[in-house]
C-alpha cells in the first residue's frame, strides 16, 4: 500500500511540474535537489518541537527539496529552509499577521507544535501551512491566498486539487468554513 501511495504521490508532484512547465508567465519553476532523509524530522512553529514525515510528505521531499513557484509563485520550502523560517524576517512578519488577522484558522488556531510553515510568495504574503491534527499521520494543509484561503484533510487531496482532479477543498467537510 505505502509503495502505491508513493507512486501516485511522485505521479502527481510530476503532473505538477509538467503543467508549471507549460505556464512560463507565473515564472521559472526551480526545483532543488532533495536531501537524503533517512530519519527525517519537520520543525513545528514552536521552534523546540519536530514531527516525523508522514509516508506523503516522504514522497514529497524525495521528489525536490526547494521548489521555488510550485504553485501560484509561491516557493514550497525544503525541511532545511522549514528549518530554519523563524531567520526569515519576511515570514515571521507574514505569520505574525496572519495570527493577528485572521484568527479562526491556522496558524492562529492551532498549537505550534502541531503546525508547519510549508510554503510562501515573498511578494504576495501568501503562505500554505501543514496542520497535524487529533490521532491522523498525515497533516491537513492549508493554502492562503488573496483574502481566502483553501484546506485539504492531506497532501494528496491538495494535489489532486492543483493538477484538476478534484474541484474543490475539503473546507466544509472539516468545518472550516465559518
Amino acid at each position: 500500500m505505502a509503495i502505491e501511495q508513493n507512486k501516485k504521490m511522485a505521479r502527481l508532484l510530476g503532473r505538477l511540474k509538467q503543467m508549471n512547465d507549460q505556464e512560463p508567465e507565473l515564472g521559472p519553476q526551480v526545483l532543488h535537489p532533495a536531501t537524503p532523509l533517512l530519519e527525517a524530522q519537520i520543525l513545528t512553529l514552536d521552534e523546540k518541537s519536530s514531527i516525523s514525515l508522514s509516508p506523503m510528505l516522504r514522497a514529497r521531499f524525495e521528489f525536490a527539496g526547494r521548489w521555488e513557484n510550485a504553485n501560484l509563485c509561491q516557493t514550497w520550502l525544503s525541511l532545511e529552509n522549514i528549518a530554519e523560517w523563524f531567520a526569515d524576517t519576511n515570514l515571521v512578519e507574514a505569520m505574525r499577521l496572519r495570527r493577528e488577522n485572521w484568527d479562526h484558522v491556522p496558524p492562529a488556531n492551532v498549537a505550534s507544535d502541531k503546525c508547519a510553515i510549508y510554503g510562501f510568495d515573498m511578494e504576495e504574503v501568501e503562505e500554505t501551512y501543514l496542520v497535524w491534527r487529533d490521532t491522523r499521520q498525515e497533516p491537513e494543509v492549508w493554502r492562503f491566498v488573496g483574502a481566502d484561503y483553501k484546506c485539504f484533510r492531506d497532501l494528496e487531496r491538495f494535489l489532486e486539487y492543483l493538477v484538476g482532479d478534484r474541484d474543490a477543498d475539503d473546507a466544509d467537510q472539516m468545518g472550516a468554513r465559518t
